[in-house]
């Protein structure tokens, strides 16, 4: 029984370090994840966990939200390429994913708004690209910065 406990133990342990070696904790229940550079383009996940501020969606809680986000650091401009919401058993509640997902020469990009969210991860997301090291360790308390939620989704 105590090398089955020790096991569940270890497996649990690996589980969170490779959590923690891809997502980046860049605010308080927001997390990165650098996806791929390509061309100027950034590509990366925003994960945002439901601090209570998330409303509910078919009726039912919702666990996190999870973006699916570009960059083109060298024009300033930001797109989202999707949208997944999970409720608290995993299952997906609700997704959008943007129909020129898979060619960013037509993805639909949007300058980035100074004093917004998309300007704080731009920045973070850019700052890192040019200097090609994406080892991101900032943790910010995120007082000024929207809620992601409040980001219109235009089809």
């Amino acid at each position: 029984m105590k090398k089955v406990i020790c096991t569940i133990f270890m497996l649990f342990i690996a589980s969170q370090c490779c959590f923690a070696s891809e997502w980046y904790q860049i605010c308080d229940k927001i997390y990165l994840k650098i996806d791929k550079v390509q061309n100027n383009y950034t590509y990366f996940w925003i994960k945002k966990l439901n601090n209570y501020d998330i409303p509910r969606v078919k009726n039912r809680k919702v666990s996190f939200e999870l973006f699916y986000e570009i960059d083109n650091c060298s024009a300033n401009t930001s797109g989202l390429l999707a949208l997944y919401i999970y409720g608290l058993n995993g299952d997906v509640l609700s997704s959008y994913i943007n129909p020129d997902y898979q060619n960013p020469n037509f993805v639909k990009f949007e300058p980035v708004v100074p004093q917004t969210n998309g300007e704080y991860m731009y920045n973070i997301i850019c700052n890192n690209q040019m200097q090609n090291n994406f080892n991101i360790h900032i943790f910010s308390p995120c007082e000024n910065i929207i809620n992601f939620s409040e980001r219109k989704v235009n089809g």
